[in-house]
């Protein structure tokens, strides 16, 4: 199965989509929509709240990519 690009990425980020890019993973866990750079989640959305969290540290440039793809599109 093909890698999600950040383009695609992005798109499926907007609708809460399950996505596996080459070093990241975007999925649903018990009603939570988790994201993952490597295997550190970055963020995740809560359906039940319609609360979501980035996290702030600093990590590797396609990390930090993602962190700003997620927080254009989430905020």
């Amino acid at each position: 199965m093909p890698k999600d690009t950040y383009s695609s990425i992005e798109t499926k980020l907007k609708d809460h989509k399950k996505f596996n890019g080459n070093s990241s993973r975007g999925f649903w866990d018990s009603g939570t929509y988790r994201v993952y750079s490597y295997d550190t989640e970055i963020a995740n959305y809560n359906y039940h709240t319609k609360e979501f969290w980035i996290d702030s540290k600093r990590y590797s440039v396609t990390t930090s990519r993602l962190q700003n793809i997620i927080r254009k599109v989430w905020k």
